[in-house]
């Protein structure tokens, strides 16, 4: 299954690839409405994989060095639920480990996400709520 953005299909990119067997890929790709850069790139994805070249991939990074250690993240949950500690606090608390601006990071990553019915895990707000817009 493609992305919503993505220029070619599963299918298209089979399409693609066949073509630039015996036509330069410049002369597919604007057949095709897509820039060199990616016909080359599925090209190049199908001469190294096969099929399986031609699946999407995940965008997200193989390791991320630079974030917060569980362990942390862990003891930041627990200092916001049992002593309600502002993000101040558990900061200076921490020293080096996390900034301000990272403490808030860790919480939200441990919903389940924008549309969580969980309302523990989510900030309330003190708004009413509008049944349509105004």
């Amino acid at each position: 299954m493609t992305h919503a953005n993505a220029p070619l299909s599963i299918e298209g990119r089979r399409r693609l690839v066949e073509r630039c067997k015996d036509r330069p890929i410049a002369h597919v790709a604007a057949e095709m409405g897509i820039s060199r850069a990616c016909a080359s790139k599925w090209v190049n994805r199908w001469r190294q994989h096969g099929e399986l070249g031609l699946q999407d991939r995940s965008s997200t990074p193989y390791a991320s060095p630079s974030s917060t250690p569980a362990e942390v993240i862990e003891r930041i949950a627990t200092w916001r639920r049992e002593h309600k500690w502002s993000a101040q606090q558990i900061t200076d608390e921490l020293g080096d480990q996390v900034t301000v601006e990272g403490i808030d990071q860790p919480q939200r990553d441990q919903r389940s996400g924008p549309g969580c019915t969980d309302q523990s895990s989510r900030r309330q707000r003190g708004r009413a709520a509008r049944s349509a817009p105004v």
